[in-house]
């Protein structure tokens, strides 16, 4: 899984980094408003996906766990 930012231009999907989508590509499309975009680095991306690779494997954190680590380091 990638995440890219587009427009709709003419009806269709148009990614702002200009590459193309193959033929019958399944994608998810989240309509935002029209604040300015987020800007994620590489780093943080590899991180996203470690995470959902790690979710897909079984390997959870409990919610209550993650929320007194995230207060610690606040």
């Amino acid at each position: 899984m990638t995440i890219e930012v587009g427009r709709i231009v003419d009806g269709k999907l148009v990614l702002d980094s200009g590459d193309s989508l193959a033929e019958g590509t399944r994608v998810r499309v989240w309509i935002g408003d029209t604040t300015p975009s987020v800007m994620v680095s590489d780093e943080e991306l590899a991180l996203i996906d470690e995470g959902r690779d790690d979710s897909s494997r079984g390997k959870l954190i409990d919610a209550r766990a993650f929320v007194r680590e995230l207060n610690r380091v606040g």
